[in-house]
């Protein structure tokens, strides 16, 4: 830091800027620094910019409490000039002459510029643009009042006891009455305080054509034809030896910032002003990085430049967020894995799904075979070829293949993209066992992007693939913990789009021969018949739209994850009444094999009674006992079968029992499944951030994929270490990207109006300086700037353009100040509707725009004009 800068507001615009840089986080990090303080003025005529102010500084010192900040670092005082009474102003203008005498003004043959015939409007919004009311009420304030003129004092002892060498900033608009109206008589009683050891610059905003008719025209008109009585030294040393030594110019210099252009950018007026206070607040702190006594002694009030006076000020910031990209892209790999943790919870759940539809399709083959033995058509040897004939009659089966396969592709796609930098950064040499691992890994990558063409065998390899991987990655000895992982979180994507083809293949397998069943068992009322003819929308659908459902992208998931449940609920329901029916089925044949079996031993132990069968009696026992002994094999063959179908069905109702549980809103899948869309959003959302502006005068300069590649490479390596500094230069950024980037926005100079100028403006004197990260500045892009710049030179360039390299201020943040010095008023782009507009004031009216020397009876801009010899 070279300087210290304090700063005075006056008017609503000077108010506004100091409450922009006490909201900003540039001021909270700067009173964190040691040797760091600074003092503020506000002076306004308004309440409600002054109480915004003072709003804002409560607040912030309860945010330096917060931190162990000391208070004394900040001082801040919004000061509202008032009076009493419309009297009390006009009595006190009646003595306005004996007053100034303190400052060494005499002024013969006085009256007042006010008098009580004039209207004064309502100054809670300000004094109307009337700068000459502002005037009064100022000078009301400075010599009648005391409070004005004590805080001023203690400002100039805040200013004094700086670390650094002090610089005082005078922020007012020039469209403003209240702040461009007091401007010249505050610095005048500033400078008469401070002395002269202490720089005061002038900082005001030109208005733009959204201001209103008097801001816009005889405001700043007025304004710019009276400072031109003080900037120009000629004419300066005129009205001195004229009118005295109170009149020289107290500023060290005065800067000019456009608010056109970026109202013409943003088409919104308060929006347009908030941005450009947003830079203001860049320009002061830039100015507090360098030393301006470089800038002061080119551009400065020590030089004579007759009417070339003006010096308007452009200002651009690029930012080039490596170190945002580093967290994105840390955050980036984190999410990577998560996503595999979904994935594999994905696969797992397909699984499931599989398991059930496999059950059904046995089910089905089992069901199909019954039905061709009971018409005499079933044939062992073909059995299996008429399974197949059944599923692809007709090349439904095929088609509706391949049109689901395309559906899948959308996913696959989707979640593949979100490995492809990361495997992309997992390059190694050619002859190590880690590149030969990625060849796999690419490769099966390759067949997920074209699943359409590879579904057929896609499965066939995914068992040999597996193992071969796992067994190099055992290997390696060069694989980081972190490449592992991003290497494993993609293997399960393998793995479940395998399960996906599966899901596909087996569901149409299933409902081919479900849909062969219903026409079979059509005219069958019998349970079986009946829930064949149902089962396919029963059952096979919804858990087919289950599986589409888990396989779509996380947004579309997380919508519609709430629809699949409730048709799982009626699946598990269906089967807990196959459950309870077959239950049924069993406790009867119990029953009734417990009957049977009492029976045979009944008849058994009756027939052993009988020793001599003389009424044949035995012999009828015998043969019923035979035949119930048939009866019960056929009864406990039934009973065992109908057990194992009763477990079986059992089985299934528990694996979908927690099946159902697996995708309730509060299991690990579902979990998962809304950190990884949450966090893909959040991520959105940072690089949004990270890439945008809501500046005008910032750019941001995107990281290309090769350099994000880059930077992914050091942080699956492990060696983070090496992405600060130097070791970004080295490795990270594209010089020649770069550069053109750079040129590309750096063109914006040589627009005149980016300035606030006009075309014809021409100049010997451009001042720049660039804040840089080190390293990145050379001859190129000093030559780029160079002749970007050498459009507005009337001279050589190596004569007119100064351009300054500082270290950069904000980390990789280039800044670039521009003084495009020595321009004419008229040089201003909207001087000449300035004009125009003020010229449409009536005569008696323009007094209330003036300012400078009214005192002394000059009370129209055209006496001002004459003294300037225009």
């Amino acid at each position: 830091m070279y300087s210290s800068i304090h700063l005075v507001g006056l008017g609503g615009t000077g108010a506004n800027l100091i409450q922009a840089l006490l909201k900003s986080d540039r001021l909270q990090s700067l009173l964190q620094s040691e040797d760091f303080n600074l003092a503020c003025l506000a002076i306004d005529v308004a309440d409600g910019d002054l109480n915004a102010l003072q709003g804002t500084y409560k607040e912030t010192l309860e945010k330096l409490e917060s931190k162990g900040i000391p208070f004394d670092k900040l001082w801040v005082r919004a000061l509202n000039t008032k009076f009493n009474t419309p009297d009390s102003l006009f009595e006190f203008m009646e003595k306005y002459n004996k007053y100034v005498v303190k400052d060494g003004v005499e002024i013969k043959h006085y009256q007042p510029w006010l008098k009580s015939s004039i209207s004064i409007p309502p100054l809670a919004g300000g004094v109307g643009r009337q700068r000459a009311l502002s005037k009064a009420v100022y000078n009301l304030n400075y010599f009648h009042y005391a409070e004005l003129n004590s805080v001023m004092s203690v400002f100039k002892d805040r200013v004094l006891t700086s670390k650094f060498q002090p610089i005082v900033v005078v922020l007012f608009g020039l469209g403003g009455g209240t702040g461009s109206g007091m401007v010249l008589d505050f610095a005048r009683h500033l400078r008469s305080k401070l002395g002269s050891s202490v720089p005061i610059i002038g900082l005001t905003i030109l208005p733009s054509a959204a201001d209103d008719l008097l801001a816009r025209g005889p405001a700043p008109y007025n304004a710019l034809n009276e400072m031109e009585l003080f900037f120009n030294m000629s004419l300066n040393e005129q009205i001195v030896k004229k009118y005295g030594e109170a009149y020289r110019n107290p500023f060290n210099s005065l800067f000019f910032i456009a608010l056109e252009p970026v109202y013409n950018n943003r088409n919104n007026l308060m929006t347009a002003k908030k941005e450009l206070d947003d830079s203001v607040i860049d320009i002061l702190n830039l100015f507090s990085n360098f030393d301006l006594a470089d800038l002061l002694s080119r551009v400065g009030t020590n030089n004579d430049f007759g009417s070339n006076w003006v010096h308007s000020t452009a200002y651009l910031k690029i930012k080039y967020p490596v170190e945002d990209y580093v967290k994105y892209l840390q955050e980036y790999l984190h999410l990577a894995e998560n996503a595999g943790e979904l994935v594999n919870s994905k696969r797992d759940v397909l699984s499931k799904i599989n398991e059930i539809l496999g059950n059904r399709y046995n089910e089905f083959v089992e069901l199909y075979k019954k039905q061709l033995i009971a018409v005499g058509g079933y044939r062992a040897d073909t059995f299996t070829n008429d399974v197949e004939d059944v599923i692809h009659r007709g090349g439904k089966y095929d088609s509706e293949f391949r049109k689901q396969i395309k559906g899948l592709s959308d996913f696959a796609t989707y979640y593949n993209d979100k490995w492809s930098k990361t495997l992309m950064a997992l390059s190694f040499p050619e002859d190590t066992v880690e590149y030969s691992v990625m060849q796999q890994v690419m490769a099966f990558r390759e067949r997920i992007v074209n699943i359409e063409k590879s579904y057929d065998d896609y499965n066939k390899n995914v068992p040999q693939f597996m193992s071969e991987l796992e067994n190099s990655i055992a290997a390696s000895k060069f694989f980081t913990s972190t490449q592992i992982r991003q290497i494993r979180s993609y293997i399960n994507l393998v793995t479940l789009i395998g399960a996906a083809v599966d899901t596909i293949k087996i569901y149409l397998r299933t409902k081919a021969l479900a849909d062969e069943l219903a026409i079979r068992y059509a005219k069958d009322k019998s349970r079986t018949g009946l829930r064949i003819s149902t089962i396919g929308d029963t059952e096979l659908l919804p858990l087919y739209k289950t599986a589409g459902v888990i396989l779509t992208r996380a947004e579309t998931e997380v919508k519609m994850s709430d629809n699949y449940v409730p048709s799982i609920k009626v699946i598990r329901k269906n089967i807990e009444s196959r459950f309870k029916e077959e239950s049924g089925e069993v406790e009867s044949l119990q029953r009734l094999l417990n009957q049977k079996e009492y029976e045979e031993k009944r008849i058994k132990t009756e027939s052993t009674k009988i020793w001599i069968d003389l009424n044949g009696k035995k012999k009828v026992l015998d043969k019923n006992l035979k035949s119930l002994q048939s009866e019960l094999i056929n009864i406990r063959s039934n009973f065992e079968e109908r057990k194992k179908t009763l477990e079986s069905i059992k089985q299934e109702l528990e694996k979908m029992t927690l099946f159902e549980k697996s995708l309730e809103v509060t299991s690990t899948y579902r979990k998962n499944l809304n950190f990884v869309y949450a966090k893909t959003n959040e991520l959105n959302s940072m690089l949004s951030q990270i890439t945008t502006t809501n500046n005008y005068y910032e750019r941001v300069v995107e990281l290309s994929e090769v350099e994000q590649i880059k930077i992914m490479d050091k942080i699956l390596k492990e060696e983070e270490s090496n992405l600060k500094g130097e070791g970004i230069l080295k490795d990270i950024v594209d010089r020649d990207r770069f550069r053109d980037i750079v040129r590309s926005y750096v063109r914006i100079f040589s627009v005149a109006n980016y300035a606030g100028l006009s075309d014809q403006y021409r100049t010997d004197l451009i001042w720049t300086t660039v804040s840089i990260p080190g390293g990145l500045w050379d001859q190129q892009l000093q030559g780029m700037l160079s002749n970007t710049l050498n459009v507005f030179s009337s001279v050589e360039a190596s004569k007119s353009i100064s351009i300054r390299q500082i270290n950069q201020i904000d980390t990789w943040t280039i800044t670039f100040l521009v003084i495009f010095a020595k321009a004419k008023m008229e040089d201003i782009e909207k001087f000449s509707s300035m004009k125009s507009d003020a010229g449409s004031i009536r005569k008696s009216e323009r007094v209330l725009f003036r300012s400078l020397l009214v005192e002394h009876g000059i009370h129209d801009v055209s006496e001002i004009i004459k003294i300037s010899g225009k």
